[in-house]
């Protein structure tokens, strides 16, 4: 566990991102009553939205970021959990990916501050545009000024160390509490540690499932015969290059390593996605092998993996 620790802190930094956009909805509340009392409903049972911009600013600003998440930061970062929330709002990052994940973030951030003061320079507009879409409806009192409305738009990126007992101001307090701090870190380092096994095993779980279910289902002298695109083999790429870094990295687990290995064999006999399209005999040997070659990777995958690297029964 402290070589866990002493190997993480070398060679991974944690990113936290907070994001906020303003929602662009109000409640109407006077509507609402009058809808309540029109249906005779319960006192506060039904709430009236109105969308109160003629431009839908968040939808926007939501499909730019996770395009940008999905695209430029997840494919290399790993989920990582802080204090007792479920939801994890850092990311482990590689420091072998760290300048170009900054680089992404810099430029992202030339993109949302783009966006924000296009909005907020048209913001008369979008609210003098809602008057047409809310008709009597629309209330001034629901807007806000426009140096408002901007501070409610925020994009920050944090990096910052993995924390450690050491990096811990609290540790000059007594020896309980030093003690109590030392187990708290043990556990967060634990749980993390099986957090990101976790999502490396089940993210190429699945992909190999799916691999699995193509060469089974594909049936080309039906017309209703499964089809598969080339972009499930890129997904199994990427998913098990992920798991690669983790492995050498982090975990250095000779059964991770040799299910990463047979995935590797299994991509490098596919010259052609095309071939496994095929529809003659020749296609239908090719697509036995890659079956045989997914279900053997995931089999391996799935035997004892989480109790070789942490010890102690079955996989938790």
């Amino acid at each position: 566990m402290d070589k866990s620790k002493s190997v993480l802190q070398e060679v991974a930094t944690l990113i936290h991102i907070h994001k906020q956009i303003p929602s662009g909805v109000k409640v109407d509340r006077e509507i609402s009553d009058e809808v309540t009392d029109k249906y005779s409903a319960e006192d506060k049972k039904i709430k009236v939205d109105k969308k109160i911009y003629s431009f839908d600013i968040n939808a926007h600003m939501r499909k730019m970021f996770n395009k940008f998440m999905n695209q430029e930061i997840k494919p290399y970062v790993y989920p990582w959990q802080e204090g007792d929330s479920n939801k994890s709002v850092y990311y482990l990052l590689p420091n072998t990916h760290f300048e170009q994940v900054q680089e992404a973030f810099n430029k992202f951030q030339v993109e949302w501050d783009r966006e924000v003061n296009h909005f907020i320079g048209s913001y008369e507009t979008y609210v003098e545009g809602a008057k047409n879409t809310l008709g009597d409806a629309w209330k001034s009192e629901d807007y806000l000024e426009q140096w408002e409305i901007a501070r409610k738009f925020i994009f920050q990126v944090n990096f910052r160390e993995i924390p450690s007992v050491n990096s811990d101001i609290r540790t000059n307090a007594s020896a309980k509490l030093r003690q109590q701090i030392a187990s708290q870190v043990e556990g967060s380092y634990r749980q993390n540690e099986k957090l990101l096994l976790d999502d490396a095993k089940e993210n190429l779980d699945s992909s190999l499932g799916r691999v699995i279910d193509a060469m089974k289902n594909f049936k080309p002298k039906d017309k209703g015969g499964a089809f598969f695109k080339d972009a499930m083999f890129d997904k199994l790429k990427l998913d098990n290059d992920r798991a690669r870094v983790l492995n050498d990295q982090v975990f250095q687990s000779e059964e991770l390593a040799e299910s990463i290995d047979s995935v590797d064999q299994l991509l490098g006999s596919i010259n052609s996605v095309d071939t496994l399209r095929d529809k003659t005999e020749l296609g239908e040997s090719k697509r036995k092998q890659v079956l045989a070659s997914a279900e053997d990777s995931k089999s391996k995958l799935n035997q004892n993996l989480m109790s070789n690297i942490f010890g102690g029964g079955k996989d938790e």
